[in-house]
């Protein structure tokens, strides 16, 4: 318009006139860039509110007796960030899909692998887990010493549907960060499959307060009490694990002003290698950054299937072997 003019000088003000031309190109198209940028925040927005008013509308629906169609997650791809998943709700602690088209039958699928450490009394802890999830929601009571752990009895009192174990590729972990947003993390056991959770036992001020972990399969089961044959099959959503531990011999942290080293729980010790974690109790995905210069070692597992894609490494030798240490990214 009739004063456009005075952007060009309000712009020359702003240079120190000395090879003002190209000082005022520079403003103009880092505008232009944050212009840009403005623009698709704005879009951004507009389509977040746009999915969460969809979402309430579904919900509405649902409660009114229309059920949502379930999720085909069977042939999702490995790349979890180029698969469209559906929406979920921001106020949910997690999302896995509803399939149960992938499945094994759970003594097929441990016989499959013969005598992988990996799945080593697999059946067993699998129910010992479930149970413990039961009887902390006041389903279950044990008869047992707390000191001994499940007896046989406790578990053949739970039923596994069919012995079926229901496979999916990813599970999104919603959680807030420290500015008070929510934000979500996407855990595939082929690509991000490292979590965090809160350590169990409350030490000293020098215990670290978290425990990792690298997810190996996630699936659900649907399980009921035997002496309970009116309750319905209750679906509850697992992730199979190998365990990670900090290394103390080295210090770590804020003080210290260097990362924390942990590696993997070595096979033959007092610690368990694999576990299986409740969605619900993780925090969040985490970032572990391999110790290269450490380089790999071969003994802390056997070949096993815990290790992910065979062939993921550029040296066929190094398929059966395992980063030394890893630095948790803070």
């Amino acid at each position: 318009g009739e004063v456009e003019h005075m952007h060009s000088k309000d712009v020359y003000g702003r240079t120190n006139k000395v090879n003002y031309e190209g000082q005022i190109a520079r403003r103009t198209l880092l505008a232009e860039r944050l212009r840009i940028i403005r623009t698709r925040v704005d879009t951004g927005r507009a389509q977040r509110k746009k999915k969460l008013a969809e979402a309430l509308e579904r919900k509405k629906t649902t409660a009114a007796g229309t059920s949502e169609p379930e999720v085909d997650d069977k042939h999702a791809c490995d790349d979890d960030e180029k698969v469209k998943l559906p929406y979920s709700s921001a106020t949910q602690r997690y999302h896995i899909a509803k399939s149960q088209r992938s499945h094994d039958n759970v003594f097929n699928w441990v016989s499959s692998f013969g005598d992988d450490p990996a799945v080593v009394n697999f059946y067993q802890n699998l129910k010992d887990h479930a149970l413990l999830q039961l009887q902390e929601r006041g389903q279950f009571t044990p008869n047992y010493d707390s000191s001994a752990g499940f007896s046989f009895q406790d578990r053949t009192r739970l039923v596994i549907h069919k012995e079926q174990l229901y496979w999916h590729d990813v599970a999104r972990l919603n959680w807030t960060s420290y500015d008070l947003q929510r934000s979500q993390d996407s855990v595939n056991p082929k690509n991000h499959a490292d979590i965090m959770l809160l350590a169990g036992k409350a030490g000293d001020a020098d215990t670290h307060p978290y425990v990792y972990a690298r997810v190996v399969r996630i699936f659900h089961i649907n399980v009921r009490l035997y002496d309970s044959p009116m309750q319905m099959f209750e679906r509850m959503d697992v992730l199979f694990v190998r365990w990670y531990r900090i290394d103390h011999s080295v210090p770590g942290g804020f003080e210290h002003k260097r990362l924390h080293r942990v590696e993997f729980v070595p096979q033959g010790g007092d610690e368990e290698v694999f576990g299986f974690v409740n969605p619900v109790d993780i925090l969040r995905g985490a970032h572990m950054i391999p110790a290269f210069a450490r380089g790999r070692v071969s003994t802390l597992l056997p070949p096993t299937m815990a290790r992910g894609v065979r062939g993921q490494s550029d040296n066929a030798r190094e398929d059966d072997t395992d980063f030394r240490y890893h630095y948790v990214n803070l």
